[in-house]
């Protein structure tokens, strides 16, 4: 990368503007230089060629934010403080005057209170209460107790009354300070003080939530349905689910497993339909719904707690919809890992991701530790530990797979991929399609049309090869590629002993052997081993080539 022409502050992009200029937006002087300094005590050194003084306009816009805000912040605190001052001012002048009594100067300018015992106010106590308050019921004589605070002495005076006062129904001096008697009446009415934990609290919100709510909770989706979040019974749709949920566990309180803990703190929650069981009143998220039941039905939560609960609605259809925003995705996976993003309680510092809860920020951060780690059952080598993982949870574990069936065969699948292929080339059934804006072709997934625009409208080349500069989309075809310059022929065929640089080639080779003619004419039904042979088939005796008799079948299945 050339420092010269890359932008100071991310070294990412060609700079657009110089950090010591003066440049005008929207009325106000800027100086970017100095806003870095003002707002994050930045200091950044000021070279002498102005070319290696630049920023781009995707960290102006960042730094024009963070300054914004910053100013935000203070000013609100300024009004907040002063409409504190005035709040305090107007209580101070409702509080009602209390007359004092002042004793004598040999008192040592302490004020006191002679309680009446035929006195029915609430700051009556009997002297043995007060003295047991005061932990001073042990007392029988004359006490005197002196702290010094400010260069004065304060005192307590307690005297317990003898035998002989009381035999002559003698009044007992009982002399409190002011400050004394209102501490110990403040003592008498507080409430207890309860102390909740934030999983407490979150359970509370919960359970209120479920209650005053058609919501309902699901412990995953996945190929085979919906699964229960009470008893993990797997459902075939959501309304099955809902059903279940109201007639097994309509009284059943929920419950957390061990596992879930602070660290891995969330629950799904479907909220189709969304409405409060009080008023019948439909809302759009759960948000809005514990605002209405605070205000209306005075529903008591704990604001001071993050949300933990993961909002959907579900859908029996192909694609899934975001219940928070306008995103669409073809698997629940995609929309989990999507649903992070609006809830960013804990962050990754290294690609500024959000989560919901710590345990999947731990997971996530696995990604980042690059290093060399080897498949335990082949030979392959992966850059991450999440890579390896995952080839061997779904190439060398069977049992960890998820299957689903084509709804026109028995055909079985492990993913929506393979199945809404399946179902188009076999049974002329178009799943969800996503149409390029530019070309007017189709496909089933939505990652395969940023990948297509990605490849062909944009031309992204980033894996290039180091022998004759080429440049390819993706580094497996960089790979094969490069047998060319190693001119390695190590996949040999077990049958006629023919050998190939490449494995693929070899199993399309293989082919022949066992007569596998899977490439089917559209038109005709005739058969062929190899791709190339089904186009030129097509070219030369139907006069159309295989990718504009495929677009127009879409087309027609759409329609």
């Amino acid at each position: 990368m050339n420092l010269d022409t890359t932008c100071r502050c991310c070294l990412a992009r060609p700079p657009d503007k110089d950090l010591k200029s003066t440049y005008t937006c929207l009325g106000k002087t800027e100086v970017y230089a100095d806003m870095l300094k003002e707002c994050f005590e930045v200091h950044l050194s000021i070279e002498p060629c102005d070319s290696e003084n630049g920023i781009c306009e995707v960290c102006i816009a960042r730094l024009r934010d963070a300054c914004d805000f910053k100013q935000q912040v203070l000013r609100c605190q300024k009004e907040f403080q002063i409409k504190l001052t005035t709040a305090k001012d107007v209580k101070d002048e409702d509080l009602p005057k209390i007359k004092e009594e002042y004793s004598d100067p040999e008192d040592n300018e302490i004020f006191f209170l002679d309680i009446d015992l035929t006195m029915k106010s609430s700051l009556w106590l009997e002297d043995d209460k007060i003295a047991e308050i005061l932990r001073l019921d042990d007392v029988t004589a004359k006490r005197k107790v002196e702290k010094k605070k400010n260069g004065k002495k304060r005192q307590i005076i307690i005297e317990k009354p003898t035998k002989d006062r009381k035999s002559k129904n003698l009044k007992p001096s009982i002399k409190l300070s002011l400050r004394t008697l209102s501490q110990i009446e403040r003592l008498n009415n507080s409430p207890s003080i309860r102390f909740v934990s934030e999983n407490k609290k979150h359970s509370i919100n919960m359970e209120n939530i479920l209650k005053y709510s058609n919501c309902t909770p699901f412990f995953n989706k996945t190929l085979s349905g919906i699964t229960c979040a009470y008893c993990k019974e797997t459902c075939q749709n959501l309304d099955e689910l809902k059903q279940h949920t109201h007639e097994i566990h309509k009284k059943d309180e929920f419950q957390y497993t061990k596992r879930l803990d602070k660290s891995n703190l969330s629950l799904k929650m479907d909220i189709t339909d969304l409405k409060c069981n009080i008023c019948e009143k439909n809302f759009d998220v759960i948000s809005n719904l514990k605002i209405h039941l605070s205000k209306e039905h005075d529903i008591k939560f704990f604001p001071d707690v993050n949300d933990y609960i993961l909002e959907f609605k579900l859908t029996d259809g192909e694609l899934l919809n975001c219940a928070l925003c306008h995103s669409t995705f073809e698997t629940f996976k995609m929309l989990l890992q999507h649903m992070n993003g609006h809830y960013r309680n804990y962050i990754c510092d290294v690609c500024d991701m959000g989560f919901i809860n710590k345990h999947r920020l731990k997971n996530h951060q696995r990604i980042h530790e690059i290093g060399t780690f080897k498949c335990e059952f082949c030979d392959k080598v992966f850059t991450t530990r999440v890579r390896k993982m995952c080839h061997e949870k779904y190439t060398h574990n069977n049992a960890s797979r998820y299957t689903t069936n084509c709804p026109h065969c028995d055909q079985s699948f492990n993913s929506y991929y393979q199945r809404n292929r399946h179902m188009f080339k076999e049974h002329n059934i178009a799943a969800a399609t996503y149409k390029c804006n530019i070309c007017d072709k189709s496909f089933i997934l939505k990652s395969k049309l940023t990948s297509h625009i990605k490849k062909v409208h944009l031309m992204e080349r980033n894996h290039i090869c180091t022998e004759c500069g080429q440049g390819f989309f993706i580094k497996q075809s960089l790979d094969e590629h490069m047998v060319k310059h190693n001119g390695e022929r190590v996949f040999k065929c077990t049958v006629c002993h023919k050998a190939y640089a490449r494995k693929k080639t070899l199993r399309e080779h293989m082919r022949i052997h066992n007569n596998d003619r899977r490439f089917k004419c559209g038109v005709c039904s005739l058969a062929f081993v190899q791709k190339c042979s089904l186009k030129s088939h097509m070219l030369s005796n139907h006069g159309i080539t295989l990718s504009e008799f495929e677009n127009a079948r879409s087309e027609i299945l759409i329609s």
